[in-house]
Order: structure tokens, then C-alpha cells, then sequence
């Protein structure tokens, strides 16, 4: 038995040289094998004692699997999860090492239960190339089954490169160390700041415990499946001056993508110890801000954790990426909340916060501002005969405001109800108690036809 430790990058794979043949030739017992790196991480992640291996002995000739595999508690709810360990085998994805992860997908669809997996390998095996690409491909089918069902999460603490970076990425939320990395392109660059940077990762962390630390707060955050309710906690007041931290319990707020598309906050937060998706998005929404934010609507949508949506924008700049996130809003059947802040101006007004977009509760602040266009242009067409006679522009746009404003919004139907900003938390909190037993059925289709 033999390696190449670490290699380049090879066309879009990584691949170790490993010897041996197939599992189904060895008699040998691996559970002795010490995965000192795996299980460092089982131990933060699940409470203390509760992990149990699953095939914990299976191997071929050419050594043990590069990976644990197995189930434990975390605050008493049943994870599972497969752990690489680069230490072990170089980590390596053989036929041995998939059939052990198939079998925590395949038990996690069949409990409903989370799945945590852990990247940390220099690649699969070259000299079985075919197998572990087909092992590859049934493993990200796999995911895709689960995919909407139970919550998955995956921590990459090393290399994860080819098509394991695909089976990562496809996790609902990716935490990634700053020495992991991911890349699937033979010239990509893989660091844990590119992935931050291009939205693939939801969050960066300085260490391997942080991140599964992180992913044990996580699961602590949502429903073990998507049949069931999320957990709910004891309310704490809202802390700070602005209307997020306003409405969140404490003013916490775990943002995901923070370093993707800063016009755009999204994140989970407990709000009256509810948990609920939160959307805040200010100025103008471009490309990565609508894909941001339409992504993080769809996860929220899967498991049923409400939405609320903060608007306080003047324009969307690209019309594919808002045609996505109006898609996405429309789509979800969860239950959505929306306020107007600031401004929402044309189309934003229609995607994030407007009735007809399928917002169950519309607010607006009383002085917010709703209109077509912008306010410098709506008076410009609307008093264009009175500015002509010398009337001054300040006093008109004061007086388009008004009939543009949230309170106007709201007798005309446009929004639910124009509130002052002291009461947006206890209406929110009421409204989402109101919702917590909505039900929504839509016509049946096997899925839409999601916007390029």
C-alpha cells in the first residue's frame, strides 16, 4: 500500500495513488485505526459520549477508509454525519469510503435526521479512477434526494477539490475553514476568502473547532426535517437602534454570505424566540444581492422558517437576477412578513414587500416612501406644469412624499398597515404568532421553471 501525499491539481480532480483491491478481499479489522483528526472534530460537534460509529471496521487491502462515519446527539437531537480525515489514508474517496457515506445519507432519508459532513482529503483513488468517479456521482445524488428534506451542512477543514467540491457546495449551508479549500476548476482559485467572496461559502472561520462548533449552533437553529417545527426558545428583547436589531431577540443576528453582496444582510435570529429568515436589503440590489437573497428564501422556504423582509431600496440593476428573486419570493409558501423602511422604489417594492408578490402581512413605516419611480423623477413628471410656473422643488417633492408615503400606501390598500417604528418588533411578533399555523397548497407540478 502506497501514496502520493498532496499532488497538483490534475485537469479538475484531485486523485491519490492507492493500491489494493476491493473490499470485498479483505478479512482485516479496522476499527483500531486511530483517526485522531476526525475524531477531534465528532468530539465538539456532538454531546459528549452520544457518537456511535457506523462501519467502523469496513476497509479493503489497500488500507482503512479515509473517513468516519456515524451518529450522536447534539442538545439531544440525532445528527449524522461522515468525517474525513487526511491523516488516514490521505482521506481519499475510494468505492469503500463512498459505500460508508451512502449509508448516512441513505439513514438520514429514512429518520429525517441532519447530516454533517466534514472535507478533508487529497482526492480519491487514481488507480480505481472509474469507480470513484461514478462513486462521486451516486454521492451528490444522494444529497440531491435529501436536499429540501433534513438540513445539511458541511464543513471543509482541508482540501476539497473536483467533484467533492461539488457534494459541498451543495450542502444548504457551507462553513469553510481559512486554510480549507474548495475548488472544482483546474485554475480556480480554492481559498476559504475567494469562496466567501463568490457566495459559495456561508461562512469563513479561523479554526476546525469554530467551524464545528458553528455547525452544532446551527442545528440548534432549525428543524430536524422539513415536517417538522423549528425550535423555539425563550424571547429576549431586541438590542440596538436600527429596525434589524430592533426586531432581533438581543440584536443577534447569525449572518450567512457576509462577505458576498454587503447591500444584502441574510441570516438566521430568533425573534421572540421564534426562528425566522432575515432579509435586509438597503440601496440598490445588483446580481449578487437578488441571487443572495433568493437563495437564502429558497433554504428558509424548504424547512418553513419564516421570512422577514426588510426593504429599504431604491432600484434593482439587473433584470434576470430580480426576475430570480421575485421567483423565489412568489414560490415560498412559508410564512413571509415584509416592512418598507426607508424606500422602495419600482420593482423593489413588488418583490420584497408588496402584497402581490405573496407577502402574507405588508407593513410600511408611516414616513417610508412607496413609489414607481424615484421621487426626483415622479415629481418631475407629476408637477412638471407647476415647477414651470416657479414653484419650488423642495415643497413639491415635500408634498410628493406624502402622497407616496407609507401612510398613504396604506389607505390605498398597497400595504396592510402603516406603523410606527417603536412598534415594529411587538407587531412583528404578533404577526408571525398569528401565522406560526399557516397552511398553503399550490397547484400540483413537479417544480417551476426557475428564471436564468
Amino acid at each position: 500500500m502506497w501514496f502520493f501525499a498532496r499532488i497538483e491539481r490534475i485537469e479538475t480532480v484531485l486523485f491519490v495513488l492507492i493500491g489494493g483491491e476491493s473490499m470485498g478481499n479483505c478479512c482485516e479489522d479496522f476499527s483500531a485505526v486511530c483517526y485522531e483528526k476526525a475524531d477531534q472534530r465528532i468530539a465538539v460537534l456532538f454531546d459528549e459520549g452520544s457518537f456511535r460509529g457506523i462501519s467502523s471496521q469496513a476497509g479493503c487491502c489497500c488500507g482503512p477508509a479515509g473517513v468516519v462515519t456515524g451518529y450522536g446527539t447534539v442538545d439531544g437531537t440525532t445528527v449524522f454525519c461522515y468525517v474525513q480525515d487526511r491523516t488516514v489514508s490521505e482521506g481519499a474517496m475510494d468505492r469503500t469510503a463512498a459505500e460508508k457515506i451512502k449509508k448516512i445519507y441513505s439513514f438520514a432519508e429514512k429518520t429525517g435526521q441532519p447530516v454533517v459532513s466534514v472535507f478533508d482529503s487529497n482526492g480519491g483513488s487514481l488507480k480505481k479512477q472509474q469507480k470513484t468517479l461514478s462513486a462521486y456521482g451516486e454521492l451528490i445524488l444522494a444529497s440531491s434526494r435529501l436536499s429540501g428534506v433534513v438540513p445539511q451542512i458541511a464543513v471543509v477543514c482541508g482540501p476539497c477539490g473536483g467533484s467533492a467540491a461539488l457534494l459541498a457546495a451543495a450542502a444548504d449551508i457551507l462553513i469553510i475553514t481559512r486554510d480549507g479549500e474548495l475548488f472544482a476548476g483546474q485554475d480556480e482559485d480554492g481559498s476559504a476568502d475567494a469562496a466567501a467572496k463568490k457566495g459559495l461559502a456561508d461562512f469563513v472561520v479561523e479554526s476546525e473547532e469554530e467551524g464545528m462548533a458553528l455547525a452544532r449552533e446551527l442545528i440548534g437553529y432549525l428543524p430536524v426535517n422539513n415536517l417538522s417545527a423549528s425550535p423555539v426558545f425563550d424571547a429576549v428583547e431586541g438590542a440596538g437602534e436600527t429596525p434589524l436589531t430592533t426586531l432581533c431577540d438581543g440584536g443577534d443576528l447569525l449572518e450567512f454570505k457576509a462577505a458576498f453582496a454587503s447591500d444584502v444582510k441574510t441570516g438566521l435570529c430568533r425573534i421572540g424566540g421564534m426562528v425566522c429568515g432575515m432579509v435586509s436589503a438597503e440601496g440598490c440590489l445588483d446580481e449578487d444581492g437578488c441571487a443572495k437573497a433568493a437563495r437564502f428564501v429558497r433554504f428558509c422556504d424548504a424547512f418553513s422558517i419564516p421570512v422577514v423582509t426588510l426593504a429599504d431600496v431604491c432600484c434593482m440593476t439587473d433584470t434576470a437576477s430580480a426576475a430570480k428573486l421575485a421567483s423565489a419570493y412568489a414560490e415560498a409558501t412559508t410564512p413571509k412578513l415584509a416592512c418598507v423602511t426607508g424606500k422602495a422604489i419600482g420593482a423593489a417594492f413588488s418583490v420584497l414587500a408588496g402584497k402581490g408578490a405573496g407577502a402574507d402581512l405588508s407593513l410600511a413605516f408611516e414616513d417610508a416612501l412607496i413609489s414607481a419611480l424615484p421621487e426626483v423623477t415622479a415629481v418631475e413628471i407629476l408637477y412638471n406644469d407647476r415647477i414651470a410656473a416657479g414653484e419650488s422643488r423642495e415643497v413639491l417633492t415635500a408634498e410628493y412624499r406624502k402622497e407616496a408615503s407609507g401612510l398613504a400606501a396604506a389607505r390605498a390598500g398597497s400595504v396592510d398597515e402603516a406603523i410606527r417604528p417603536e412598534t415594529l418588533r411587538s407587531t412583528v411578533i404578533s404577526a408571525l404568532d398569528m401565522l406560526s399555523g399557516k397552511r398553503e397548497s399550490r397547484l400540483p407540478k413537479k417544480h417551476s421553471n426557475q428564471p436564468m
